[in-house]
Parts: C-alpha cells; sequence; structure tokens
C-alpha cells in the first residue's frame, strides 16, 4: 500500500498546510500533556494525537 498526501491553502502554497498540520497536533496535546506527570516527554508517551475537527478553507 501507498499513500501519499498533499496539503496546501486555498492558493496552493504547501508550507501553510505543513504549518497547520504541526500546530494542530501541538494544540491537541495539550490536556494530555497537562494530565501527564512532570518529566520530559517526547511523541511516543503521549496517547495518538488526531483532529478533533477539519480544516476547511474559506469560500472562494
Amino acid at each position: 500500500m501507498r499513500v501519499e498526501c498533499q496539503f496546501a491553502d486555498e492558493h496552493g502554497d504547501p508550507a501553510v498546510g505543513g504549518v497547520i498540520l504541526t500546530a494542530t497536533r501541538i494544540v491537541y496535546a495539550i490536556p494530555a500533556l497537562v494530565a501527564a506527570e512532570p518529566r520530559p516527554l517526547s511523541a511516543l508517551d503521549l496517547p495518538l494525537i488526531t483532529g478533533k475537527v477539519l480544516y476547511k478553507a474559506p469560500a472562494a
């Protein structure tokens, strides 16, 4: 199986899609980080973080 994903904003800028993906994971990790014991954590210490809503580009 091969999966390819491309993310971009409504103008086709792929950098914006990457920023949105990165920021979304960080924001949704906050509750797990608050609940964790105080120690250094890695992404492997956290539960699978999935988006609660989908980003929808504004209508053109």
